[in-house]
């Protein structure tokens, strides 16, 4: 039979147990999640990377162009404006280079927010969906282990019920049999 004792040993050793699976579960899925951070991390730099050359490449090549076609077209209307235009056209295309990186950063800038913020709500998905499979995985065995608590409880208050009752009995016995050692007493002198 178990007592009070040995009931609390047992819940003491099941809440442990439950305690260290938690810690188990959240070790995994912070293991899980770091890994995916990382991964999301490196394919986000990557195409950082590939999207600031990809611009850089097609800025370098528009500022080549324009700079050409803006020399020609000086060159052949305005010969006698050479040194007036060449100053013009340096300074729309110092604007025109300014503007552009300025544009450049912005779209970069808004794309970079925007893949980390798919990026943050990757990972929280992940992380809900982890959680709900841990829960969904571990819940029969908590309803198990809730049930089979609430039976060691009703069965133990069962059985000091009994150990009460059976007290109370062996008590009335014992002070019966005092009266009727006394009453035997009483008639033999």
């Amino acid at each position: 039979m178990l007592d009070y004792q040995d009931i609390e040993i047992i819940r003491t050793a099941l809440k442990e147990e439950i305690i260290q699976n938690n810690q188990n579960l959240e070790e995994m899925i912070g293991r899980i999640i770091d890994r995916k951070i990382e991964e999301n991390n490196q394919k986000l730099e990557e195409m950082i990377d590939r999207k600031i050359e990809e611009n850089n490449q097609r800025l370098e090549e528009m500022i080549d162009r324009k700079i050409e076609e803006k020399i020609k077209e000086n060159n052949q209307r305005l010969e006698e404006m050479i040194d007036r235009k060449i100053e013009e056209n340096n300074q729309k295309l110092e604007e025109m280079i300014d503007r552009k990186i300025e544009e450049n950063n912005q779209r970069l800038k808004e794309m970079a927010d925007q893949k980390f913020t798919e990026n943050n709500e990757f990972i929280f998905e992940e992380m809900d969906r982890y959680y709900r499979m841990a829960k969904e995985e571990y819940q029969p065995e908590l309803k198990k282990l809730n049930r089979e608590m609430d039976e060691i409880s009703e069965y133990y208050r069962i059985k000091k019920l009994e150990d009460d009752n059976t007290r109370i009995l062996l008590n009335l016995c014992e002070k019966n049999q005092r009266e009727i050692d006394e009453i035997r007493r009483k008639l033999a002198v």
